[in-house]
């Protein structure tokens, strides 16, 4: 069975302090309309478990997942480790990623923010082969980034 394995990373700077910035990731629905192809997330059990509907086209695939996602580290305003993994029935395949998103201060004026991902893909999905696949993750990670960054600049204002 075909599969992906890789590690990205992203790094980001926000005018806004580490504790807005940890807000922000704690506010789900807000989180939610960041996230590329994501319907809906329900609260399992809060600050720990989460259930998320994925839709999004990749290639010529229509994906559809429902997504767990558990976070399995906090350290309030620091770093926030989540592990999530989800299935296609009808592609017959399977997702699991870690993604570590770490904050720091930034001289007084805003924050660092760090973004490691440990993606994992098998099936039919994982066909589509590593360049495809590696555009479209860098594509959505970067939308995911800028969005969050407006966003939570976007609080800041307000």
């Amino acid at each position: 069975m075909p599969k992906v394995d890789e590690n990205f990373e992203h790094e980001f700077e926000v005018s806004a302090q580490p504790e807005e910035v940890w807000a922000f990731l704690w506010d789900i629905e807000a989180m939610a309309n960041c996230i590329p192809g994501c319907e809906e997330v329900s609260t399992l059990e809060e600050k720990k478990l989460y259930k998320v509907q994925m839709r999004r086209k990749v290639g010529p695939f229509l994906v559809r997942m429902e997504v767990d996602l558990v976070v399995v580290e906090s350290e309030y305003g620091r770093r926030i480790i989540v592990e999530s993994t989800g299935r296609d029935k009808k592609l017959r395949s399977e997702l699991s990623q870690r993604v570590r998103i770490s904050l720091s201060p930034k001289d007084g004026s805003g924050s660092h923010v760090g973004i490691q991902t440990r993606f994992q893909l098998s099936g039919v999905l994982a066909t589509l082969g590593w360049t495809l696949l590696s555009g479209h993750i860098y594509s959505e990670l970067n939308q995911f980034v800028e969005v969050v960054k407006n966003k939570i600049e976007e609080r800041q204002t307000q």
